[in-house]
């Protein structure tokens, strides 16, 4: 090959790839992309657990520590009637032997497990009161957040959150909703 087409090739191929790991953009039709910070907080009454996710909550009850990035991509679907969302993060998360939320208590109990997971979301109609008339759809919801996280002497905890519901716009009220938080060895 000369070294014009061996050149022309190399930048060609340069192209491509920048293209191909380029990120998405914010606006692209009915999709908008961006970030928030946040947490949630999940409570397992079944199990006896509560979980944590977006923030070390004993710093955040001390001092106020800041909340992670959550990366969401929304599509608006029937003209602006509805809303519909995924999220996604990379998160701090602990998981703790109690089923209230109180900073007294996160900063008195020991955590059962902390570290990082994997979060991720859904709803298919984020603004589920907005517009209820003009609509025709279930609105179900969920989160999803797992990984290895660490008892306070070291050992290794696999850790799974999941919770699922189920808006009814005409009732205002929730038919179903679940929550299940396992921490296993």
């Amino acid at each position: 090959m000369r070294p014009f087409k061996v050149l022309s090739v190399i930048l060609v191929l340069i192209g491509l790839a920048s293209a191909a790991f380029a990120e998405p953009p914010a606006n692209s039709g009915i999709v908008t992309r961006g970030s928030y910070e946040s947490a949630y907080v999940d409570i397992d009454t079944h199990s006896g657990l509560l979980s944590v996710v977006g923030v070390d909550i004993v710093q955040w009850c001390t001092d106020g520590a800041p909340f992670d990035t959550f990366y969401y991509a929304d599509k608006d679907l029937q003209d602006g009637f509805r809303l519909n969302t995924g999220e996604k993060a990379y998160v701090q998360a602990s998981v703790w032997p109690i089923t209230v939320f109180d900073c007294e208590l996160f900063t008195t109990v020991q955590p059962l497990a902390t570290g990082m997971a994997k979060f991720r979301s859904h709803d298919n109609d984020l603004f589920g009161l907005r517009f209820c008339e003009e609509k025709n759809n279930a609105n179900a919801f969920g989160s999803r957040a797992n990984g290895t996280l660490y008892s306070p002497s070291g050992e290794a905890r696999q850790f799974s959150m999941h919770t699922w519901g189920l808006f009814d716009c005409e009732t205002s009220t929730f038919p179903l909703y679940k929550t299940k938080i396992s921490l296993t060895e």
